[in-house]
């Protein structure tokens, strides 16, 4: 408003001007503060949040928990490529002191962190023998049973492996599916994307991301 105003006053000063041209949209940005209320409930228990009158979140959903994950290893010569447990043809595998399983590394840290739980490598460390190549689905398996313990349960999981080489695109659905077995939910609560860096990496690796949300008791 001041800034039309001030349009105006020009305007009309002094003999009459041209119409100024204006290129450019011009946007107005309004900052409200906004205030969320929990409704009164039990000291320690969940409660429903409001905005106003307006219900935004439920006791079920004030339980959410979102955490993220991230892992990634170097591709070499003489190892497996494994991924969410599923073994895929290739010329390179992943180094690790496990099976080197970028994304279900990615998947099971996002699980801890959603769940305030530490990381990976706080249980099962690398300097530890009994995880010597071991399966990184031992890994997932008993994070689980510790997320149910604890009174969480997943929601949904989603991800990104990025990888070069090979295409990811015709195993997709076993690696969901064998992820989805190792979680104890339903295929349809865990998305898998692949992505390539388009020779972007600077020596063959794989990366992996991943995002879950949890929900508690």
């Amino acid at each position: 408003p001041h800034a039309g105003r001030s349009l105006l006053r020009a305007g009309s000063a002094g003999p009459p001007r041209a119409k100024p041209s204006f290129r450019e949209p011009l946007t107005l940005c309004i900052t409200l503060p906004v205030f969320a209320r929990l409704e009164p409930g039990k000291e320690g228990g969940r409660r429903d949040v409001y905005l106003g009158s307006h219900k935004i979140m439920s006791k079920e959903q004030s339980g959410l928990r979102c955490g993220i994950g991230y892992d990634t290893h170097r591709l070499v010569e003489g190892r497996k490529l494994v991924l969410g447990g599923v073994e895929i043809p290739a010329s390179l595998g992943l180094l690790g002191h496990s099976d080197g399983d970028v994304l279900t590394h990615a998947i099971t840290d996002a699980l801890l962190g959603a769940a305030g739980l530490g990381d990976l490598g706080h249980y099962f460390p690398d300097s530890d023998p009994q995880w010597k190549d071991a399966s990184s689905l031992k890994f997932l398996d008993t994070i689980r049973h510790l997320l149910a313990e604890t009174g969480l349960h997943i929601l949904n999981v989603d991800s990104v492996v990025v990888l070069d080489q090979p295409k990811l695109a015709p195993y997709i659905s076993p690696i969901r599916e064998t992820l989805a077995a190792a979680l104890s939910i339903d295929m349809t609560q865990i998305n898998v994307k692949a992505k390539t860096t388009e020779g972007a990496f600077p020596s063959p690796m794989a990366a992996a991301h991943a995002v879950v949300l949890l929900v508690a008791n």
